[in-house]
């Protein structure tokens, strides 16, 4: 069956094999938007700081770390909502001259989140080994963010794409992680924790391992001898 070249105006490049994989791409980044609003939904949800709608067990957390909560929850959400933008391959072609400001926007809600993940780690329902978990978490949400704007600002655009899948994926981790509540199995919070992360970086590393054009990594410039040619 042949490949169609378009849906709905998306337009799928690369020829057979290839494009048989990003029509899958397109398809998977589609079906994930709809968990995406969800989430984004909720976290919105706590901008004018009532924790009321969130899960009973809960409330006495989030009251505890007011504003924190609050402010980490608008952040995560409004990193989930840029971050899915900036990984849809339709809309940085479409918007290109909007993909550098609204990373600008990813990069400062995730470092916010981030940074107020750790007092609302510190009151984590699932005690000191939950929270220890979380504010690692936070710290390499953040980290990871160093070698993605490192290499955006060295025009190595290959692997800024990579290390930006990768950054992505540990932002979806809350989403995987109420996929794993959701199931009901009893293996306790902080194991869910780390099954969450750990599942989250291994979907981008399965992603990045199959080949595909816009990921190979970038080459380094080699400069001959007596070339007066300088990299830019």
């Amino acid at each position: 069956m042949a490949i169609p070249r378009s849906i709905a105006g998306l337009r799928i490049p690369g020829k057979g094999a290839n494009r048989a994989r990003g029509l899958v791409r397109l398809i998977a980044l589609l079906l994930l938007l709809v968990p995406v609003i969800m989430m984004a939904r909720y976290g919105f949800g706590f901008l004018s700081g009532d924790v009321l709608h969130a899960p009973f067990h809960m409330i006495r957390q989030m009251a505890a770390t007011q504003p924190f909560f609050s402010i980490h929850a608008v952040s995560a959400a409004s990193a989930l909502l840029t971050g899915w933008v900036q990984v849809f391959p339709p809309a940085r072609r479409a918007l290109p001259q909007w993909h550098r400001r609204l990373g600008y926007v990813y990069v400062a809600a995730c470092l916010v989140g981030a940074v107020t993940a750790l007092p609302v780690a510190l009151h984590s329902v699932g005690g000191p080994l939950a929270s220890a978990i979380l504010i690692g978490q936070a710290s390499l949400w953040a980290g990871l963010l160093w070698p993605a704007l490192v290499t955006a600002r060295r025009r190595r655009i290959a692997d800024h794409r990579r290390w930006m899948i990768r950054h992505y994926a540990l932002t979806c981790s809350a989403i995987v992680l109420r996929a794993i509540m959701a199931t009901g199995v009893a293996i306790g919070y902080p194991l869910q924790l780390v099954l969450a992360i750990a599942l989250s970086l291994a979907a981008a590393e399965a992603i990045l391992r199959r080949p595909r054009p816009g990921l190979q990594r970038d080459r380094p410039i080699i400069q001959r001898p007596g070339s007066s040619h300088k990299a830019t």
